[in-house]
């Protein structure tokens, strides 16, 4: 943490952490896209790769419980970058 905030890197991502707070507590129900979409946006728009066969599977090996834990993450995520300021 001392690195990043000798860079100037750390009040940037705590503005970002801030930003999605806000977002992800804001009543945006109907807002984002399906699971299906979000993965595809995902891996495909953010990631520049295809679709893993097993999204389950992708998501145990990097570190999230299942599949559907990813996907709420990408939720939180897609709201902060598509939902209007």
């Amino acid at each position: 943490m001392l690195e990043l905030r000798e860079t100037g890197e750390f009040a940037e991502l705590r503005a970002r952490a801030e930003r999605k707070r806000q977002v992800v507590t804001a009543d945006v129900s109907g807002r984002a896209p399906g699971a299906e979409h979000l993965v595809a946006w995902y891996f495909v728009d953010v990631l520049g790769q295809p679709v893993p066969g097993s999204v389950d599977l992708w998501a145990k090996h990097h570190g999230w419980r299942d599949g559907a834990d990813l996907v709420r993450a990408l939720d939180r995520e897609w709201r902060l970058r598509n939902v209007p300021e």
